[in-house]
């Protein structure tokens, strides 16, 4: 059963009391209410991958990246040839990338890449069908843990495209910014869009040039549901091509082997553009893409299963000595008073075993994630809804998302929760919605099939 109908009481309250806010999720999780910066403050990890050049062959390389002196260490090839960005996905710290229009995931001991099961394919929009084939920018929504891509056009006069990736099938997101629209044109900024990052309030920044056009590069701001560009400033730094954010939110970038100053790590100034010299990589040459680890959130510590001794009083019977007066006869008739024992309870500690049974270690992805409530097809007539799934074995966390119309619809909601199966509530107008669930694990991720229910 889950979490829901253990927690029905408090959520009507809620309800009642008017305290949940519409269209924002009342997640009541302990973990979540602990992800502050104090819980969270730990040191920046951060990596590249350089795109070197072997006899005729490109080869990519992971290597970790020092942010106070910029200096590489490499960590081995990649088994792969035109990677040119990096992705933490949010909650997880997998390591994503794209080779060419590939998706795949970095295994950060060996710097392996194991492709995903799709390709990125191709997508329909305002410029008709196109093909996904070169992923230059890469980078996870914070906020709605949304993977965003930017599409390098095989013309250098034609502006670069943004999309959504499925970080688990690999393939691009259809309808991504509406019905039949796959992608957008990113406008008002230079070309060519090398990387991307997105803040953790949801901003979008890209790095923009001309290729290796010097005194041609800039900072721009995109808006994620339309592609337009604001130019904040310029790098004067050609070309500045990957980018990162650092924990407390600051912004580096790297320059490729080309332009007047090749292979250094750079701070950006996000509200200028200027970009500041941090050092050179040293190790490597031509790192295209950057990405530093998030901060995970601190998990609810969890009862060991071990045989602890517990101590319990039990209540034994003794005998003391008293002083109870007695009467008894003498010749003389005399009452005297003599010591006579009595029994009297004194509690005395007993230690006691009580066993804990022991916890059977995850070894494996979650498991099968069914969905509970609404029901299969339910006509939902109050426009609050509470949704509800199985307690799936070993999973840390989920994502909910939920869509209108059908599964390919407008996004209504993409929520992570921590711990509990179900601890929200959901305010929606009337309509049709689509909805499934993640449950993941440091082996993995399961996820239920799509459940429709209706709103009246």
């Amino acid at each position: 059963m889950g979490t829901f109908h253990r927690f029905r009481a408090q959520f009507f309250v809620l309800l009642m009391a008017g305290l949940l806010v519409p269209i924002v999720l009342a997640n009541l999780s302990p973990s979540a209410r602990a992800e502050t910066p104090a819980a969270l403050a730990t040191a920046d990890v951060c990596y590249g991958v350089e795109q070197k050049a072997v006899g005729l062959n490109l080869v990519n390389r992971l290597a970790r990246i020092n942010l106070s002196t910029g200096t590489a260490t490499i960590i081995g090839q990649t088994g792969t040839s035109n990677i040119t960005n990096l992705a933490f996905q949010p909650f997880t710290n997998v390591l994503f990338a794209a080779d060419g229009g590939q998706l795949g995931k970095i295994n950060l001991t060996t710097g392996a890449f194991t492709a995903t099961a799709q390709s990125i394919g191709s997508g329909t929009g305002s410029q008709g069908r196109l093909n996904f084939t070169s992923i230059k920018g890469l980078h996870f929504d914070p906020i709605t843990q949304q993977l965003y891509g930017t599409v390098r056009r095989s013309q250098q006069s034609e502006n670069d495209l943004l999309i959504k990736i499925d970080p688990i099938t690999g393939a691009h997101i259809p309808n991504a910014f509406g019905s039949g629209v796959d992608y957008v044109v990113i406008s008002g900024a230079l070309e060519n869009i090398d990387d991307i990052v997105i803040t953790k309030g949801g901003l979008m920044y890209g790095s923009s040039n001309l290729g290796n056009v010097l005194g041609q590069d800039e900072l721009v701001r995109i808006n994620k549901q339309t592609g337009a560009a604001t130019v904040i400033g310029p790098f004067h730094k050609s070309p500045l091509e990957g980018m990162t954010l650092a924990k407390d939110g600051t912004l580096y970038g790297s320059t490729g082997k080309e332009g007047n100053t090749p292979d250094n790590l750079w701070k950006i100034n996000m509200n200028t553009g200027n970009a500041t010299l941090v050092g050179p990589f040293v190790h490597g040459t031509d790192y295209e893409g950057l990405a530093c680890q998030l901060d995970l959130p601190t998990p609810t510590p969890k009862p060991s299963a071990t045989n602890t001794p517990t101590v319990t009083r039990t209540p034994t019977n003794t005998l003391t000595p008293t002083n109870t007066p007695s009467i008894s006869l003498t010749p003389t008739n005399t009452p005297t008073a003599s010591l006579t024992p009595t029994a009297t309870n004194t509690p005395s500690t007993v230690a006691t075993t009580t066993t804990t049974p022991t916890a059977t270690p995850c070894t494996t992805k979650p498991g099968p994630v069914s969905l509970l409530l609404p029901k299969k097809n339910k006509l939902v007539t109050k426009h609050w809804v509470a949704l509800d799934w199985n307690d799936v074995r070993c999973a840390n966390h989920y994502k909910v998302v939920v869509r209108h119309n059908s599964p390919q619809g407008p996004i209504a909601l993409a929520k992570v929760v921590f711990n509990r199966s179900s601890a929200m509530a959901l305010h929606l107008p009337s309509g049709t919605y689509y909805w499934h669930v993640f449950a993941f694990d440091s082996h993995g991720i399961s996820k239920s099939r799509w459940q429709s229910f209706q709103i009246k």
